[in-house]
């Protein structure tokens, strides 16, 4: 499983972690997607893109979470002053990736998928207490379990909000 987790990393590393962030009062394209549903709403292209790149960058630094922050000594080490940006995990930056992912509507199907609001609302949760254990610097060591509490939440975060948030913006026309 660590090996399948460390090739998802590098393959979303190379992916998405390098984007700008989206300004989600951007314009670029008037072209318009066809919601799947019979409302026929439209969706414009450039929101499926700032949809597509704020959840592939808050799926790829979770798998990156995942796979650093494994004791206490990589939690210090994402307080150093010096940290690569490949590897450094930047809350304030995941937190408004998210407020993009907010954005998606829930889809209107019955689905045993989680909805995209509830995904939200447990990644915002999760990235609460990671930063609470960036500032406790010894999340696995003070004996309240959160460390890794934080690794069972972004790992099972992963394995069920990626099909939940493709399933949705693919209801709006938008191919993950």
């Amino acid at each position: 499983m660590s090996r399948l987790l460390g090739f998802l990393v590098v393959l979303s590393l190379l992916i998405g972690c390098n984007s700008t962030i989206p300004s989600v009062s951007d314009q670029e394209s008037s072209a318009t997607i066809p919601h799947s549903s019979t409302a026929n709403t439209m969706v414009d292209a450039s929101l499926c893109e700032k949809w597509k790149e704020s959840t592939t960058y808050v799926l790829a630094r979770t798998l990156v979470a995942c796979q650093l922050l494994r004791d206490d000594a990589a939690y210090a080490t994402q307080l150093e002053a010096d940290v690569p940006a490949l590897v450094k995990i930047d809350v304030a930056e995941l937190r408004r990736h998210l407020q993009v992912v907010a954005s998606i509507p829930d889809p209107s199907s019955d689905s045993s998928l989680l909805k995209p609001s509830q995904v939200v609302r447990e990644y915002a949760a999760a990235f609460d207490l990671l930063e609470a254990n960036l500032a406790a610097k010894t999340p696995f060591a003070n004996g309240q379990g959160d460390g890794q509490r934080l690794q069972v939440t972004l790992e099972s975060l992963y394995m069920k909000g990626a099909p939940a948030l493709s399933e949705a913006v693919r209801e709006y026309g938008c191919g993950m």
